[in-house]
């Protein structure tokens, strides 16, 4: 049960962001209806690339924790700095 408890830790809030990001393009496309299709497209057209961005960053972030973790697990602190200077690059090319 405990395993399970772990998961559902992690699992929800992710999940939670996704619904919260696909509630920012539903309203994006609220906003704009009013300035017809042409700003409807535009929009839509623009969230889709901002997905796609935002869940490379999401992946490159996850992957750098995963490095990190192993690093610490092995006691090789030492490389932890490379990762730290890759996740401030990421940080500095999207705030």
């Amino acid at each position: 049960m405990f395993f399970w408890k772990q998961v559902l830790g992690l699992a929800l809030p992710v999940a939670l962001q996704g619904l919260l990001y696909s509630l920012l393009s539903i309203v994006d496309q609220i906003m704009v209806g009013e300035k017809g299709p042409t700003a409807v497209v535009a929009v839509g057209l623009a969230s889709k690339n901002a997905g796609v961005l935002n869940f490379v960053i999401m992946g490159l972030t996850a992957g750098l924790g995963i490095l990190a973790a192993q690093h610490v697990g092995q006691g090789r602190l030492e490389r932890i700095g490379k990762i730290q200077g890759m996740i401030f690059l990421r940080d500095y090319l999207f705030p």
